[in-house]
Parts: structure tokens; C-alpha cells; sequence
């Protein structure tokens, strides 16, 4: 009999000992998942710093945390590249140098660079799969430039550009700098550095970036989850509708518009609801007004949170309906270079027909023209190599009628 009790409270007592690691494991599973369910980056709870200590060999020229000795970090993937171009292009290059190369002021500065001597046009830190995050500062060293010159750093979200910044790349001394960034790069997918002025070619076509030390932290939640957006044509407005399924502490929409998809303009606002996770549904009505100097509107939101912070939806378009023809002509880029950059100039609201373009400048001399059949869809191509920097005026000629655009060369 006692051997029978004996046997009998060994075995509840295993059956007490695995219901409690059952039940262990079950909060451990639900708070694991309760972490990993957010389209934010669940981990590091708090920032980490990058800090690459030697040469991983990237073949791709991609540098990625967790190599060259530096912290990996669990949950995401951020890569770092050198790139040839403001929108993020791959130089294919990729090497960590030490003081020896660098030669900068403080003797303990390595980092990430493009080590051939033509440099490149900028660097990009952005996550492998588009997850978010903030980032909060890297340090930053030139080894080819001497005197001072400008670097834009630019962030953006779902390919969208959401903060944006400038600073001086050269100190006296040739001292590292430590960049700062402020609250509207806390939640960010890619973050783009890259020369916009001054440097020793003069053209902003590359220079000699390097970095390191690059402190990543969780992106900060979003105020608003936007599930749809669009701007669709109605009689002579553009309705534009979008809904959203959460909001926490939202203060208000604000609708922006563009002639050319780049320069945005504040067009009115919305409040939000604020507090919700139900689904809501908002709308706004931009209406056709004689000024308009475009058929094709280019439409965002800006979505801001009660302590300022915001972000923005994807770009919408629309075009202008059963309206008298906007007549007008759209010179790209503007401000123009004069080092054989070719000008586009695209034509809207206009016949097809013989046209005249004449480049003019403020003396009233006629510098350069053109005269072409023009067949409705093609833009007109215009060199300026020829052309000094200055104001100009572009005038086009067609059927007795004329349209005068400004145009500046750097």
C-alpha cells in the first residue's frame, strides 16, 4: 500500500510539474507573439549602435549588421551601400577602412567607404526587407574633400520621402562628425547621404563618404494605420477619399498637391478621429480652379500625430475633367545645370502643330532656338552646355500664341 501512495504522488507530482512549464511556455508564446505581430520593428528595446570593426568581404557591396564585426540585430536586417545615385543605386563596392587609410584627425575612426579615389555620390542605410526603424545619428568622415561642402541626408518610407535634412561634411582638422537626426527619421525604411553642394569636382557627381557608428532604434508606431487612398475625377473637382482601421492620438490630415509630383503644396485639412480601430472613412474635395497650370495633379496626405509627428501616404493622381485645356509647358529639371545637361520640356494642353522655342536672357538676347512639328506625345529635348548660369526666359511660339516659362542654369 505504501508503495502504491508513493508511486501515486510521484506522478501527480510530475503531472503538477508539466502543467506548470505548460502554462509557462503558453504566456511565454503569447507574449512572443503579442511582440512580433506589429509592422514595427519589435527589437532592440533600446537603440544599438553599429560599429563595423573590420572588412567583411562584401562581394555585393553590401554591408549588413552582424558582419565586420559588428552587433546583429535580431528582427531585421540593415544594410549599408555606397551608391552612385540620389535615388539609392548600388555602387557595388563595399570596404571598412582603418586610420591608416582614412587618415583622419582621430586616430580611432574607422568605417564603411567606397575606397576607390573617385568616390562615389552618397551611402544609403536602409533594411533589407522594408521593415521600419529609427534612426538616430551616425558618424560621418570625408577623406577627400578640404574645404566645406553640403550632404543632404533624405528618409523615406515605402519609397516615399518623409524627412529630410543638410549638413557641412568638412571640419577643420579633419575631424569625424557626429550627425544627429531629429524625430521625423524615427521611422524610416531607407536613408539616403549623398553630396548636393560644393565639393572639389564641383558637379556633385561623388566624393569620398565614409561611416560608421550608426545607432538603430525600434520605429516609433505610426499614429495612423491608412488602409486606401485615392483621387479620382468628378464633373469639374477631384474627389479624394482614403480609410483607415486605427488611429492613436491623431490629430489631422493635411492634403498636399503637386503640379509635378515633387513640390508639394498644403491644400486644406481634416480632423481625425483620434482615438479609433474601427474602421473610418474621410473625404476632401479639391476644386478646379483657372490658375491651375497642370491637367495632371499629383495628390499626398499628411498624417500628423497630436505631439507633431507625421508621415505621409503614397503619391495619388488625377486629371482634370470637362474643363477649359490648361495650356502649359513643363521644363525638367529646373534649375538646369549648363555642364551638357539636356533639358525636357513637356507640353500640356496643347495641339499638335509646328512649335518655336526660343531661349532668352535677360538682356533680350536670343541665345539659343528650335522649331519642330510637335506630334502630341513626344516631350522636346534642349541642350545647354552652351549656356552660361543665369535667369532665362523660354519662350514658346505656336499659332500666334505665346507661353514664357522661367529657367535657371547653375
Amino acid at each position: 500500500m505504501l508503495n502504491f501512495f508513493q508511486s501515486t504522488f510521484q506522478f501527480s507530482s510530475f503531472r503538477k510539474s508539466v502543467y506548470l512549464l505548460s502554462v509557462q511556455f503558453f504566456f511565454l508564446a503569447v507574449l512572443t507573439q503579442s511582440s512580433t505581430a506589429s509592422n514595427f520593428l519589435p527589437v532592440p528595446l533600446a537603440a544599438t549602435t553599429l560599429t563595423f570593426t573590420s572588412d567583411g568581404s562584401w562581394s555585393d557591396g553590401v554591408a549588413e549588421d552582424g558582419e565586420g564585426g559588428s552587433t546583429n540585430i535580431p528582427g531585421i536586417t540593415i544594410q549599408i551601400r555606397n551608391i552612385t545615385d540620389i535615388n539609392g543605386a548600388n555602387q557595388g563596392s563595399m570596404a571598412w577602412k582603418a586610420h591608416n587609410f582614412l587618415n583622419s584627425g582621430d586616430a580611432n575612426f574607422t568605417a564603411l567607404t567606397y575606397e576607390d579615389n573617385a568616390g562615389s555620390k552618397g551611402m544609403s542605410i536602409k533594411s533589407s526587407d522594408g521593415g521600419n526603424f529609427q534612426l538616430n545619428s551616425f558618424r560621418y568622415y570625408n577623406w577627400g574633400e578640404t574645404e566645406d561642402f553640403t550632404n543632404t541626408v533624405k528618409g523615406f518610407r515605402d519609397g516615399v520621402e518623409v524627412a529630410s535634412m543638410t549638413f557641412n561634411g568638412y571640419i577643420d582638422g579633419y575631424i569625424p562628425i557626429t550627425v544627429s537626426l531629429d524625430n521625423t527619421f524615427d521611422n524610416v525604411d531607407d536613408v539616403r547621404l549623398y553630396i548636393t553642394e560644393g565639393g572639389y569636382l564641383g558637379t556633385q557627381a561623388s566624393t569620398n563618404h565614409s561611416i560608421n557608428n550608426i545607432v538603430i532604434d525600434a520605429a516609433s508606431p505610426l499614429p495612423v494605420t491608412l488602409v486606401n487612398f485615392s483621387a479620382k475625377t468628378s464633373e469639374n473637382n477631384i474627389q479624394l477619399a482614403w480609410r483607415t482601421t486605427s488611429e492613436t492620438n491623431a490629430s489631422h490630415f493635411e492634403i498636399e498637391k503637386s503640379n509635378d509630383g515633387k513640390s508639394f503644396t498644403n491644400i486644406g485639412s481634416v480632423n481625425a478621429k483620434g482615438e479609433s480601430v474601427v474602421l473610418e472613412t474621410y473625404t476632401f474635395t479639391d476644386i478646379y480652379n483657372k490658375s491651375t497650370t497642370s491637367l495632371t495633379q499629383y495628390y499626398r496626405l499628411k498624417m500628423i500625430d497630436n505631439d507633431g509627428t507625421y508621415a505621409y501616404s503614397r503619391i495619388e493622381t488625377a486629371r482634370w475633367n470637362n474643363v477649359e485645356a490648361v495650356r502649359n509647358i513643363i521644363i525638367s529639371p529646373n534649375p538646369a545645370r549648363n555642364s551638357s545637361q539636356e533639358l525636357s520640356l513637356r507640353f500640356e494642353g496643347l495641339s499638335k502643330g509646328n512649335y518655336t522655342i526660343q531661349i532668352i536672357n535677360l538682356l533680350g538676347q536670343k541665345r539659343a532656338e528650335r522649331t519642330f512639328v510637335w506630334d502630341g506625345i513626344s516631350e522636346s529635348k534642349f541642350n545647354t552646355s552652351n549656356l552660361p548660369a543665369g535667369l532665362y526666359l523660354v519662350k514658346t511660339v505656336y499659332s500666334g500664341e505665346e507661353i514664357v516659362r522661367r529657367l535657371v542654369i547653375q
